[in-house]
């Protein structure tokens, strides 16, 4: 299954998820087929495309969730979220794959043809041969037909990418400036913290918790009395945390980096409401030279620079556009 990670995450990246829905108006289902739901430009996707390309990724979240999960009461909000998403995806990808050809970045039908048929190859021998390949694509609804056009589209769609980002350099000064500012991305071993926390609804209950700790009382029997998640039971305790888990709230993680060992933050506001955090313990390396990671910190500038130059030239494009979602007919 480990080697059908990046076979799946290619699916999913590029193909879209979504559910059939029902109007406020009944209509018979050959009218119901032929129904627009994305409009980009002068090409339309009706609803019957748009179940084709969502069979797969029902059996594919079904393997995870189990079987009828969709359909549950207490998935309905999922559900929703699912169909707007789909069809944002879904408009995303026309529109793409129309500015490559207008721009034509297409390569040839030959140099496709050639690319997706090694990029299946590669594919079908990560997942452990033709006949594990194949029980997987079956296990998901999905054909080879359908995984050889998805590839396609991700190749133009790629080229696309490429011709808006070619340009992008960077420069020593940059380098060196991130280096600098990043110095916790690049130590010899990953530095950690050992947390504790106090979750609570509001800024008023932390600044309130936060005085009883100024007075003299004991930070975890205040997490114990006052916390809203399950570290209460523990005092708060979150344990050791590395700088950069990729596991942790990004604004959780910047604030406990500056508090002091042994102190407690003021409150701090995350998704999850407001925190106070307690460092209990630092454990923190050198960092390595940037001869040393140089290309790394060049790579991670430019990867940065590429992806915000091309988000940037798609949202100028959209503007000019015409492309019209229509939720509301899910």
């Amino acid at each position: 299954m480990k080697k059908m990670k990046k076979l799946i995450a290619l699916i999913v990246s590029i193909s879209i998820l979504g559910l059939t829905g029902c109007g406020l108006i009944s209509k018979t289902p050959e009218a119901k087929a032929k129904e627009v739901l994305i409009k980009v430009n002068n090409e339309k996707m009706t609803r019957a495309e748009f179940d084709i390309k969502i069979e797969s990724q029902i059996a594919y979240y079904e393997q995870y969730y189990g079987e009828g999960y969709f359909a549950k009461p207490e998935n309905a909000e999922n559900l929703k979220l699912l169909k707007e998403g789909v069809l944002d995806s879904l408009a995303d990808e026309m529109f793409g794959l129309q500015k490559a050809a207008e721009l034509k970045v297409v390569p040839t039908e030959a140099e496709l043809t050639a690319e997706v048929e090694k990029t299946f190859k590669e594919e079908m021998e990560a997942a452990g041969g033709e006949a594990e390949f194949t029980k997987q694509m079956e296990s998901m609804n999905y054909t080879i037909e359908n995984f050889k056009e998805t590839i396609k589209k991700q190749i133009i769609i790629s080229k696309l990418y490429e011709s808006v980002v070619k340009d992008i350099t960077v420069t020593d000064e940059e380098i060196n400036k991130y280096y600098q500012e990043n110095l916790y991305d690049y130590t010899t071993k990953p530095n950690t913290m050992n947390l504790s926390h106090i979750l609570v609804a509001t800024e008023d209950e932390a600044l309130k918790i936060k005085g009883e700790y100024d007075a003299g009382k004991s930070f975890e029997d205040l997490a114990k009395q006052y916390g809203t998640d399950g570290t209460k039971d523990a005092g708060g305790l979150l344990g050791d945390i590395d700088y950069n888990a990729e596991n942790m709230d990004v604004t959780f993680l910047e604030y406990a980096k500056l508090v002091p060992e042994g102190m407690v933050s003021q409150p701090v506001k995350t998704q999850f409401g407001w925190h106070l955090i307690k460092c209990n313990k630092r454990t923190e390396y050198p960092a390595k030279p940037l001869s040393e990671v140089k290309e790394d910190v060049k790579t991670t500038i430019m990867d940065k620079k590429k992806s915000e130059k091309y988000q940037t030239q798609i949202t100028e494009w959209k503007e000019k556009a015409s492309i019209k979602v229509y939720k509301d007919r899910l």
